[in-house]
């Protein structure tokens, strides 16, 4: 129970980290763009590293490989609370990455094109 608990944590912290990334990608292409620096090497590799890491941050699959058995129904019902709440955020974790793609391609394409 205790590992399913840590795993649990451990989603979250990267799920924020991860948001916190795109955040700052996001913060630097504008302000790369603004500069009109985008096309430089260090424009691009300042904004791809962010994003990047952003990437190989969040996990894959939040469900963890093994499940344990609960022993009482207190930790049954608190084991399905938390199986609930995994299944939650790995459709939140899907549903990031299907988002990062349109946020990359505007940060990196029609930003510095259009000098915003």
């Amino acid at each position: 129970m205790n590992r399913i608990t840590n795993h649990l944590k451990d989603v979250r912290r990267r799920i924020l980290l991860s948001t916190v990334l795109i955040v700052i990608f996001v913060f630097i292409s504008l302000v790369v763009s603004i500069q009109g620096t985008a096309n430089t090497d260090l424009g691009f590799f300042l904004r791809v590293i962010p994003f990047a890491g952003a990437l190989m941050i969040l996990p894959r699959n939040a469900l963890p490989s093994r499940w344990p058995t609960a022993e009482t129904d207190e930790d049954q019902d608190l084991l399905d609370m938390m199986r609930g709440e995994l299944r939650s955020l790995h459709s939140r974790t899907i549903i990031m990455r299907l988002l990062y793609l349109p946020t990359f391609l505007v940060a990196m394409l029609f930003l510095p094109k259009f000098g915003i």
